[in-house]
């Protein structure tokens, strides 16, 4: 293309610009500068519109009542540590007849600012005891504890307790005590004969009881003397006040075979307290007097314990327990020990002599199971008497609870308080180091790479 030609085409453009110009320029193009003024005025008001729904009354109305609850729904205490305290912890009853019973309440408060949870009440023998009132004591709360403690035939000094398992992590058991005298109408003494506890002869000597009133207008008679579960004795009665003063003398008749020797035998009276009908049941305690009557006798070789005892563990079949045995010289004297021979091969035994004749022997590896039930451990000794020793083992079948989850002081495991100030009890997870995590999987060639603060 000429010169000519292009300078004349860039003419004509710069024409056709100048007459559009004309056309929509000047008068028409004042209106469009002030329209940007408007949008600024438009978007100021959404700017204030935006902020109220942060805020919204509507929404906040809602969260107040949601706030009340939380600071009065714990009426349980979940924060503090609870004590438990009895501000008498000990009652004397004094003095009593054994034809009554002794009752009393113990008051147990929550003197810490936790909430207590008491889980169990329990009593050593002869005294029975009512649950409390209330499980679940408030700061400043208290409960009632009633005990009962029969005195039937029981006499002299009785001292009773009754322990108290509670969530109180200073004091989880806390001991309350009953005590005090038990009289008894009839006053027999002594209520166990005692022969000894290493009686080499083939008889003991006469024992005597006594047996007297303990009221100023009790009078009786000693009717008969029941020693049909003491056949090795015989019973003398005496009189030394009439229907106040007794004495009953016991003489051995047979002989006694050797080993730990524990029967009784009864005295019947016709006593009636004043005041009382002569069928009250409460008179069988007068009426029929028990005599224990406790011994050991020793033969050639005394040997203890004369039973092998265990328990067994239901729950894991192959636990294991041990036992001592102490056999050592009696009457024959110059005791060896040759052999011991465990009824299975598993159990094992250990031969310790302490002295001259006198041997302890450990018996372990004890299946804790029905295995050994009825079977016997034989000790093969140097006594011409008794050669061969055989000891039996006996199994008790006892449910065992070992395996049920327990708090500190023994008693079932209880879900604390839950409350709205309580987090929820999350699992221990216990992650493996660092540097045994797996790695996260190499990314495609090409794909962007994470950076160090991703990674």
């Amino acid at each position: 293309m000429s010169k000519g030609i292009k300078v004349f085409l860039g003419f004509v453009l710069v024409l056709i610009l100048i007459v559009m110009l004309n056309s929509c320029g000047g008068k028409k193009s004042e209106p469009s500068a002030p329209a940007p003024a408007p949008t600024v005025e438009k978007k100021e008001p959404a700017k204030e519109s935006a902020t109220p729904p942060a805020l919204p009354p509507a929404e906040k109305a809602p969260a107040q009542p949601a706030e009340q609850k939380a600071e009065t729904a714990p009426a349980v205490a979940t924060g503090g540590k609870p004590k438990i305290v009895c501000d008498a912890p000990e009652f004397d009853f004094g003095e009593r007849r054994n034809d009554e019973k002794v009752e009393h309440e113990f008051i147990i408060k929550n003197a810490g600012d936790g909430l207590l949870l008491i889980d169990k009440v329990k009593t050593t023998c002869g005294c029975t005891v009512a649950q409390p009132e209330k499980k679940d004591l408030q700061p400043g709360e208290s409960t009632k504890i009633k005990a009962t403690l029969s005195l039937a035939s029981r006499q002299g000094p009785q001292t009773k307790q009754i322990t108290v398992e509670s969530n109180d992590p200073e004091t989880p058991v806390l001991t309350l005590t009953i005590k005090g005298v038990a009289t008894d109408p009839i006053l027999i003494e002594p209520r166990t004969i005692n022969l000894g506890t290493n009686i080499m002869e083939d008889t003991v000597g006469e024992q005597i009881v006594e047996v007297k009133s303990n009221l100023p207008g009790l009078t009786f008679n000693i009717t008969k003397v029941d020693l049909t579960n003491l056949p090795e004795f015989k019973a003398d009665l005496e009189t030394v006040e009439e229907g106040k003063h007794y004495k009953i003398k016991l003489n051995q008749v047979e002989k006694i075979e050797p080993g730990t020797y524990t029967k009784s035998f009864t005295i019947e009276t016709d006593a009636v307290l004043p005041g009382k009908d002569a069928n009250d049941p409460s008179l069988m305690s007068l009426r029929k007097k028990n005599i224990s009557v406790y011994g050991r006798f020793i033969g050639a070789v005394d040997v203890s314990p004369e039973v092998i005892s265990i328990r067994a563990n239901n729950e894991d079949p192959s636990a294991k327990t041990q036992q001592y045995l102490r056999i050592k010289e009696g009457k024959e004297k110059g005791l060896k020990i040759l052999e011991v021979i465990p009824p299975v091969p598993e159990i094992g035994v250990d031969v310790t002599e302490r002295a001259a004749g006198d041997y302890l022997i450990l018996v372990k590896d004890i299946p804790m199971n029905n295995s050994v039930k009825d079977k016997e451990l034989v000790v093969k000794t140097s006594s011409t008497t008794k050669p061969e020793i055989k000891i039996p083992f006996r199994v008790l079948d006892i449910p065992n609870f070992s395996t049920r989850p327990r708090n500190v002081t023994g008693g079932e495991m209880k879900p604390g308080p839950q409350g709205p100030k309580v987090p929820p009890q999350l699992p221990n997870i216990k992650l493996p180091p660092k540097d045994q995590l797996p790695k996260p999987p190499t990314p495609p060639q090409g794909a962007p790479q994470p950076s160090p603060a991703q990674q």
